[in-house]
């Protein structure tokens, strides 16, 4: 089975806008280690992609195709700003200028079988 970890977490560099959240690269830290440790599926660093303040069509999109076209399983992990307003709905601050709904991070086609 083919597996992607795509980790979005806001670090203190990028969160001019919002404010600084200083425990933000810690939940990744956490969140890598659970993930390659034998109880979190022992998932292979190379498995795991760690965005710290991903540009929407530069990083992001890109990915999310490649999730979308090779594998089996992915999973979406956000940490950070985020908001629910008219315009976006549910969404998550990727950077100080954009944001990306929810539901966009989840629609990856037939290809991948399960996304959590």
């Amino acid at each position: 089975m083919l597996r992607k970890a795509i980790l979005i977490g806001r670090d203190d560099a990028s969160a001019r806008t919002n404010g600084p959240l200083p425990g933000a690269k810690k939940d990744i830290d956490d969140l890598c280690a659970f993930l390659t440790s034998p109880h979190g599926g022992a998932w292979n660093a190379e498995e795991i992609d760690w965005y710290p303040a991903p540009r929407l069509n530069d990083d992001l999109r890109p990915a999310l195709r490649q999730a979308k076209a090779g594998f089996d399983y992915v999973f979406i992990a956000i940490v950070g700003h985020g908001g629910r307003d008219p315009k976006l709905g549910s969404h998550v601050s990727l950077n100080n200028e954009e944001g990306v709904r929810i539901d966009e991070l989840a629609r990856l086609g037939p290809r991948a079988k399960r996304v959590l």
